[in-house]
C-alpha cells in the first residue's frame, strides 16, 4: 500500500486494489509502492493546487514558550486525570488498566485529516485570517488539546488544501445542478471595487427535486474588458458553458443597465430587471429632484460632521447616556445601497434631541443646523419612505422564492402610499404636520411606480408564480 504521509492523499481516496480516486475530478488511478501517478494527475490536471509541506517555521523561542505553558497546563490535567482514572479503575478492578501517558496524549494521526477538515471550516465559514495558524493563542489552544498534532503551515492550507476543496465543491456542486435543475435563473451584476478593478458574478437559482431552493454562486472574477454588451455576454455564455446550464437558463435578473440588458438579449435569454433596483432608482430619483433635496443634503452635512469629528461624537454620546438610551451612532446615506437615506433619515430623527443639544453646544462653524420645519419635514419623509423600504427588504430575500410576490407588493405599497394621505392615517400615527414638500414626494413617488410597473399583471412569469404561490 502506497504511504500515507505523502501529499497527494489530501486530495485522493484509496479505493483498494491499488487504485485512487481523485476528490476533485473523481479520476481513478492506479498506482503501486509509490504515488508519483497521483502526484502527476494533481501537477497536470489541477494546476492551481499546490503541493506545499504541513510543516510551518515558526519563531523558536514563542513556541518554546507555547510548549511550556501547554506542558505547566497538561501536568495539571495530567494529575487530576490520574487520580479519576485511578480511582475508576480501582473501582472497576480493571486487571489491564490504560496508562495515564496513553490517556492523556491522543493519537492524533489517526484523525489529522479531520483536525485539518475542521480548521478549513475556519477560513471558509468564518472568513478567518490564514495567519491565525500562527498566532500565538491559536497554537496554544491546539498543542493543549491534540499534543501529538502538528499545526500545518498557512501556505499548506492555502495553497493546498483551498484549491483542492474547491475543486472538489465545485465538481459536486455542478453534478447537483445538472442531476436536480430542469430550469435555472441566473442573477448577475457588476461593481467597481475600492482598488478600481471590475467585477463580474453570476448567481444560479433553481428548485431542486425536494422543492428546496438552491442558489450557487458560479462566478465571480475581476472583468478585464471593456463592459460592452458583447464582452459581457461572452462571459456570460462562458459561464453557462462552464456549467453545463446553456440550455437550461430560463431568465436572467440584473439591474436596468443598457450594456448587461442587451448582453443577455443577445444571448436570446429573458430579461427581467431587479425589482428592488428598479423601486431604488424611483426613491432617488424622487428624492433628487424634490424640494426636500437640500434638506436631504443638509442632513447629510451633519451626520459627516459627526463621523469626522471626535469631540462631537463624544458630545452626542453623553447626550445619549443622559437620556438613558442605548448609544447610536448616526448613518451615512451611500449613494450604491439601497434605502441608506431612509436609514440616515430615520436615525437622524430618532437622534434629534441629542443632536440638538449637541450642536448648540460646539462650534460648528459654518455648520446649519435645521429648523423646526425642516425637522418636520425629515420626519414626515421617514413615514413616506418606511413602506419602500420594507418592500425592499422583503424583495431582497435569499431563503425564499420573491417573484410570486411582485405583484402584491407592487399593490400593497401602492395603497399604502396613497394612505398615508387620508386623514385617519395621520390621526391614529399621532401625525399633526404633514408638509406640502413631502406630499409633493408622495405623489411624485406613486407616479413613478405607476410608470416603472404599469405592466406587471400582463406578466405572465409574475401571475403564473403567483397564482402557484400558496401565500
Amino acid at each position: 500500500m502506497a504511504p500515507k504521509k505523502s501529499l497527494a492523499w489530501d486530495h485522493f481516496v484509496d479505493k483498494g486494489e491499488n487504485k485512487a480516486e481523485c476528490k476533485m475530478c473523481k479520476v481513478i488511478i492506479s498506482y503501486k509502492s509509490g504515488v508519483s501517478n497521483l502526484t502527476k494527475h494533481v501537477q497536470r490536471k489541477h494546476i492551481s493546487v499546490n503541493l506545499v509541506r504541513r510543516e510551518q517555521q515558526v519563531d523558536r523561542q514563542e513556541e518554546q514558550e507555547v510548549q511550556a505553558h501547554t506542558s505547566q497546563t497538561a501536568q495539571i490535567t495530567a494529575v487530576n486525570t490520574a487520580i479519576q482514572t485511578i480511582a475508576s479503575n480501582t473501582i472497576r478492578s480493571n486487571p489491564n488498566p490504560s496508562s495515564i501517558t496513553a490517556f492523556l496524549r491522543r493519537d492524533c494521526q489517526k484523525i489529522k485529516k479531520q483536525i485539518d477538515d475542521h480548521l478549513m471550516n475556519l477560513f471558509i465559514w468564518d472568513l478567518q485570517p490564514f495567519s491565525i495558524v500562527e498566532d500565538k493563542g491559536f497554537r496554544e489552544l491546539i498543542n493543549f488539546a491534540f499534543p501529538n498534532y502538528t499545526i500545518p503551515s498557512r501556505k499548506y492550507f492555502a495553497n493546498n488544501l483551498l484549491p483542492g476543496l474547491y475543486e472538489e465543491i465545485k465538481i459536486n456542486t455542478k453534478t447537483a445542478l445538472n442531476e436536480d435543475a430542469k430550469s435555472v435563473c441566473l442573477t448577475t451584476d457588476m461593481w467597481t471595487s475600492r482598488n478600481n478593478d471590475s467585477y463580474l458574478a453570476v448567481t444560479g437559482h433553481y428548485v431542486d427535486k425536494n422543492f428546496i431552493l438552491q442558489s450557487v454562486l458560479l462566478e465571480c472574477k475581476v472583468f478585464e474588458s471593456s463592459h460592452t454588451a458583447l464582452h459581457i455576454a461572452q462571459e456570460l455564455r462562458n459561464v453557462a458553458q462552464d456549467w453545463n446550464i446553456l440550455d437550461k437558463v430560463l431568465l436572467v435578473v440584473s439591474d436596468n443597465g443598457a450594456n448587461i440588458k442587451n448582453a443577455i438579449l443577445q444571448l436570446e435569454w429573458r430579461h427581467f430587471g431587479c425589482y428592488a433596483h428598479t423601486l431604488n432608482l424611483a426613491v432617488q430619483k424622487v428624492l433628487s429632484h424634490s424640494n426636500v433635496n437640500s434638506i436631504i443634503g443638509k442632513v447629510k452635512a451633519i451626520v459627516s460632521y459627526f463621523k469626522r469629528s471626535n469631540l462631537a461624537w463624544n458630545k452626542l454620546k453623553k447626550y445619549q447616556e443622559q437620556a438613558n438610551k442605548v448609544v447610536k451612532r448616526p448613518i451615512q446615506d451611500v449613494a450604491t445601497r439601497w434605502n441608506s437615506t431612509f436609514y440616515m433619515i430615520e436615525r437622524f430623527v430618532e437622534l434629534k434631541d441629542e443632536i440638538k443639544c449637541a450642536l448648540s453646544n460646539l462650534d460648528t462653524g459654518n455648520l446649519i443646523n435645521l429648523t423646526t420645519y425642516e425637522w418636520d419635514i425629515c420626519q414626515s419623509l421617514v413615514v413616506v419612505l418606511q413602506p419602500c423600504e420594507e418592500v425592499t427588504r422583503e424583495m431582497s430575500g435569499q431563503k425564499y422564492v420573491s417573484g410570486s410576490s411582485v405583484i402584491p407588493l407592487t399593490i400593497g405599497l401602492t395603497n399604502a402610499l396613497k394612505e398615508i394621505a387620508s386623514q385617519t392615517y395621520r390621526q391614529e400615527n399621532n401625525i399633526d404636520i404633514f408638509p406640502d414638500e413631502v406630499e409633493m414626494c408622495r405623489q411624485d413617488l406613486l407616479s413613478e411606480i405607476g410608470t416603472r410597473f404599469s405592466n406587471l399583471e400582463q406578466s405572465r412569469t409574475y401571475t403564473v408564480a403567483m397564482f402557484l404561490d400558496p401565500r
